[in-house]
């Protein structure tokens, strides 16, 4: 299934741009471009020098983004959460059915973790014959989330599955941006298969471990091309002894679900906790970005 939260229904994320990485053991300060690390995503297609000769010179930004949900007046709710969505699906094949689907950053204890924001901007000369390096810059918005549904209504008839019907295991998002997207002024994110770069290649991941203290606790990992989000099996739905668990898992577990999202440009400011939609001097965080287009969804289905 696709997900969309559109212009109706915008998600609000407070930044930090930058991680507190200098020196790398006990930082003491933030320095947002401070890494220099090599282009981990293989061979670009117009340069015309190898990837062995390809200079260290990309920038590596880590930031930690925080969703809220906010009331029309930019009052906080949840800190963590995104907006509450209505999404259609299809009980037992065919039959119509409508579901409320809230997404929260999984806790850890009393914590809520940020999610985590990669940036890498190559520098202007890092690949000679192509038309822009800086172009090519590429961002990935990683983290792992719980999926709650409630208010489910098939064929017309609500079905109650209580307070608690969630995924059984956290939900993997890695949602990468899409030429000519940049963290900075913002643009089309998304996690599909056959999302394209500059030079109009199928974006692939990391050519193996990516490997510099700077990237922290992604040192040593190697990171997978875009593809759709895999929804778990739920657990907790219904009420009075009904295990409606293995309905639900039918109707909206399943892998490679697409989703797109726009981010619209970073405001800086200072940030109010108590108005969140407060404006600079030059612009605001609302009226958000169009909605994007809907991505492919796979294997030909249309829901």
């Amino acid at each position: 299934m696709y997900i969309t939260l559109g212009q109706d229904n915008p998600i609000i994320a407070v930044l930090r741009l930058g991680r507190n990485n200098v020196p790398i053991e006990d930082p003491v300060r933030y320095d947002a471009n401070v890494a220099q690390v090599d282009w981990p995503f293989g061979e670009v297609a117009c340069a015309n020098i190898p990837p062995s000769q390809y200079p260290r010179a990309t920038r590596l930004t880590l930031s930690e983004v925080t969703p809220v949900t906010i009331t029309p007046q930019g009052k906080p709710i949840e800190v963590g959460a995104l907006p509450a969505e209505n999404v259609r699906l299809l009980a037992f094949g065919s039959v119509p059915a409508t579901v409320t689907m809230s997404m929260k950053v999984v806790r850890e204890g009393d914590e809520i973790p940020a999610l985590t924001s990669l940036a890498w901007s190559p520098g202007s000369t890092q690949f000679p014959g192509c038309p822009s390096s800086n172009a090519l810059a590429r961002g990935l918005l990683t983290g792992q989330v719980e999926i709650t549904l409630s208010n489910l209504v098939v064929d017309g008839v609500p079905v109650e599955l209580g307070q608690s019907c969630r995924t059984s295991r956290p939900v993997n998002l890695n949602v990468w941006g899409a030429y000519p997207y940049t963290v900075i002024q913002g643009g089309a994110m998304g996690a599909y298969d056959g999302m394209r770069d500059l030079t109009d290649a199928l974006m692939g991941g990391s050519t193996g471990p990516l490997r510099s203290p700077y990237y922290e606790e992604f040192e040593g990992k190697t990171l997978a091309a875009p593809t759709g989000v895999d929804i778990p099996p739920f657990k907790d739905c219904g009420v009075g002894g009904d295990d409606l668990s293995p309905m639900v898992t039918a109707m909206a577990s399943g892998p490679n679900n697409p989703v797109r999202i726009n981010q619209a440009a970073l405001m800086f400011t200072e940030l109010d906790p108590d108005n969140l939609l407060k404006c600079d001097a030059i612009k605001c965080p609302l009226p958000g970005p169009e909605t994007p287009e809907m991505p492919p969804l796979p294997d030909g289905e249309t829901r």
